[in-house]
């Protein structure tokens, strides 16, 4: 039985880099279908499938990209050191001040400093807890008038800032790892993209093959129509994509599967030619064996045909 509409080259799926699948199915399969689908409620099941398992496919691609954000989460972690090793160092330089508040001030912060030396070693994680705690004690009745008096509350204000912003990224980024872990490798999830499309295509297929026998609806027949050029425009697209790219066919990625070919029933093959009747006629007399057809064979002298008697 044909079939409506063909997945051609099933190998183009697979050689889709990352980026290029998920446009493959954001932009070109997914929003191209999303209107059609509301007038086809046949097909709102398996588009809704597809929609569920791409969302997982979104997710990934999305988490993977995390690993961008390394190089600010080292940005703002080098920062907070930097802001929190200046602060001492100008708590270190007034004890050249002759203001006496200033002095004593910068006398007292050293107690607080003992606290929290070991900071500018720390891990990330370590780092961030001992950071908090220091800024809320830079915040305290006990330290704050001090930091006041060294004009130092504003480079204070700076490690807050600076801390907030390292928390809340290295957070998203640890969130975003447990998350690209639980939903899996991108080569299953993206199997599991590309079934649940064949599968969308072949509800295509069976709901036009439906409504030309069956149901003749025009509005279907119309809205099908439009999802198969949206779907052939988003495979020839990516198979320009592909060619852009350098790709080469193989002798078998050409190949389209004889369970998916798909020619328009609107358009027909031709028949076959009939069976012809068998050849009832004689059949040629064989050739002699290891025999020049150019040169005629001599005379059979009727003697070699009759064997010799015995005793002859």
């Amino acid at each position: 039985m044909t079939k409506f509409l063909a997945l051609r080259y099933k190998f183009l799926l697979t050689k889709l880099h990352i980026g290029e699948h998920y446009d493959f199915f954001q932009n070109g399969i997914i929003d191209g279908l999303l209107a059609i689908i509301g007038s086809l409620p046949m097909l709102a099941p398996m588009f809704s499938a597809l929609q569920t398992v791409f969302q997982r496919e979104d997710d990934f691609y999305k988490q993977s990209l995390a690993a961008t954000q390394t190089p600010e989460i080292m940005y703002l972690q080098e920062k907070r050191i930097a802001l929190f090793n200046f602060l001492w160092y100008s708590v270190s330089m007034a004890r050249y001040y002759e203001n006496a508040t200033k002095l004593q001030a910068a006398e007292k912060l050293q107690f607080l400093r003992n606290n929290y030396k070991h900071l500018p070693t720390a891990t990330y994680q370590d780092a961030s807890g001992i950071m908090t705690n220091f800024l809320e004690d830079c915040m305290k009745a006990e330290w704050k008038p001090s930091l006041e008096a060294l004009m130092l509350m504003e480079l204070v204000n700076m490690m807050v800032d600076a801390n907030d912003a390292f928390k809340l990224l290295y957070r998203e980024r640890s969130i975003d790892k447990a998350t690209t872990a639980e939903i899996g490798k991108l080569p299953e999830i993206r199997a599991d993209v590309d079934s649940a499309f064949d599968a969308l295509i072949e509800s295509i297929n069976v709901a036009w093959q439906t409504n030309e026998m069956v149901a003749k609806a025009p509005a279907v027949r119309e809205g099908l129509l439009e999802s198969r050029r949206v779907v052939t425009a988003a495979i020839s697209q990516a198979e320009t994509n592909l060619a852009r790219r350098g790709h080469k066919k193989t002798q078998d990625d050409g190949k389209v599967d004889e369970e998916v070919q798909t020619p328009d029933v609107t358009n027909p093959p031709a028949p076959e030619t009939p069976p012809q009747a068998p050849d009832t006629s004689l059949p040629a007399a064989p050739d002699t064996p290891n025999q020049n057809p150019s040169v005629t064979p001599p005379p059979i002298n009727p003697d070699d045909l009759n064997p010799p008697a015995a005793g002859e």
